[in-house]
């Protein structure tokens, strides 16, 4: 005997199992004597009901009977396995949750268009030697999800798997190298999320319009509370394909209102103050960027405390809201799993990418996790550190872009989100056929 699902809820996380012959809709399905239990989130530890006859009931409302591949149900080796498969079920609908209000509109059902701006190809840092790969923590996350799509195609014969594995191996990291990669990983997903901010159309409704800049200054306190914008300095500073697009996305009117006001500074310098303002100040007429420019020099102190106590920055701190309204480029996730009526969000790609690797779109392999690793980051980062407060990094980001104590937060950070990402990530890799049942669950959701 193995074990079944009699009933489940597969986007509500719910499910019945019982060891038991493949007889679901045979005569004694209730005249044996089984044990039968019940699986729930969000903690997903199975508990004995009194009776199989409550799995039955519950088809009356929306659970399904059963679990089939083709004509034959599915069986799992264990009663954790049927857990799992729950449990990642679960998760991967969140992949298509639509988040709440405030949320900006999505592209349509057809792909985006493919000419969209795209940072080039991960180049590591000169000086570069073998053994750095593995101090580099996208690295990490692409080699995990490699080894877990040979898993799953390991057992394509097989309904599911014997035992259960960690496909995301830790091992402690030199502070500097590990920093400086992780730096350079996060800034580069920053700039990719600053940039689809940006690429949003201009909407009539003034609710869109306010959910387009909502998004925009959630991505800004989320960058500052991380202390990116130094290592986004950095990367504008060594890559000049994406100091062009980061120019491109500030706009040449405003850096020349810029320079015309304070006066000529060092253009990287000049494109990461600005891409800091538009963010906070969302879609507004030039007059207003000259208006805050002008009274303060674009002092980053009034910038700073208007932030702080507009949006709670620092006080009010709830990061699931944040990553449920920060946009990310719709090519990350599959068009069939993302949600239907508005922009797929960061806490989406968190959702779908820990549940369901083999659907990660192959060519933005690296982006995924770069992606990935920024929202784990923010989500598990400590609660006491605010960089954005730091008044004076801003004024000397040039001075401190080889900061040891920037480059240790930021290692500190991202082994917590490793460590997390490592408990969020499968345990067992199913067969292709379950895994595509698990990546429809988000299917599943929209049509709901």
């Amino acid at each position: 005997m193995a074990w079944y699902i009699d009933t489940m809820d597969a986007p509500a996380g719910y499910a019945f199992a019982t060891k038991r012959m493949p007889d679901l809709e045979g005569d004694r399905t209730l005249a044996d004597n089984a044990d039968t239990f019940f699986i729930e989130a969000p903690h997903f530890v199975a508990e004995r009901v009194s009776s199989r006859a409550i799995a039955f009931g519950a088809t009356r409302g929306r659970f399904q009977a059963g679990l089939y591949q083709g004509a034959s149900e599915v069986s799992f080796p264990s009663l954790s396995a049927v857990s799992e498969f729950v449990r990642r079920c679960y998760g991967s609908g969140g992949g298509a949750d639509e988040g709440g209000p405030g949320t900006p509109v999505g592209p349509g059902p057809n792909e985006p268009q493919p000419d969209r701006p795209r940072l080039s190809a991960w180049r590591a840092p000169s000086g570069e030697r073998p053994e750095r790969e593995q101090t580099d923590p996208v690295r990490t996350l692409e080699g995990a999800f490699g080894s877990f799509q040979e898993q799953v195609q390991a057992r394509h014969e097989e309904l599911a798997s014997i035992e259960p594995s960690s496909f995301l191996e830790l091992t402690a990291q030199p502070t500097e190298r590990y920093g400086e990669d992780s730096a350079l990983r996060l800034a580069r997903a920053a700039l990719r999320l600053i940039l689809e901010v940006n690429l949003i159309p201009e909407a009539a409704d003034p609710e869109q319009r306010w959910a387009i800049d909502e998004s925009g200054r959630r991505l800004y306190a989320c960058i500052s509370r991380m202390g990116l914008w130094v290592p986004i300095y950095r990367l504008l500073e060594a890559d000049q394909q994406a100091f062009g697009l980061a120019k491109g996305a500030v706009g040449w009117n405003l850096i020349n209102l810029f320079e015309h006001i304070v006066g000529r500074t060092r253009d990287e310098l000049t494109v990461v103050h600005l891409l800091g303002l538009k963010l906070f100040a969302g879609r507004e007429d030039l007059s207003i960027y000259e208006n805050i420019i002008s009274r303060s020099r674009y002092s980053f102190d009034y910038h700073m405390g208007i932030f702080s106590e507009t949006f709670h920055v620092g006080v009010a701190l709830d990061r699931f809201a944040d990553i449920s309204h920060i946009v990310i480029p719709a090519v990350l996730i599959p068009e069939e799993y993302r949600p239907r009526q508005v922009a797929p969000t960061l806490r989406n790609l968190i959702a779908f990418a820990c549940n369901s690797p083999t659907k990660i779109p192959a060519n933005f392999r690296q982006e995924v996790c770069e992606t990935l690793l920024f929202g784990a980051c923010y989500l598990n980062g400590s609660t006491g550190s605010n960089h954005f407060m730091n008044h004076s990094v801003p004024y000397d980001i040039p001075n401190f872009a080889s900061s040891e104590s920037q480059l240790a937060n930021i290692h500190r950070m991202v082994t917590a989100a490793m460590a997390w990402l490592k408990t969020s990530f499968p345990t067992c890799a199913f067969s292709p056929a379950l895994e595509s049942i698990i990546a429809d669950t988000a299917s599943l959701k929209k049509k709901i």
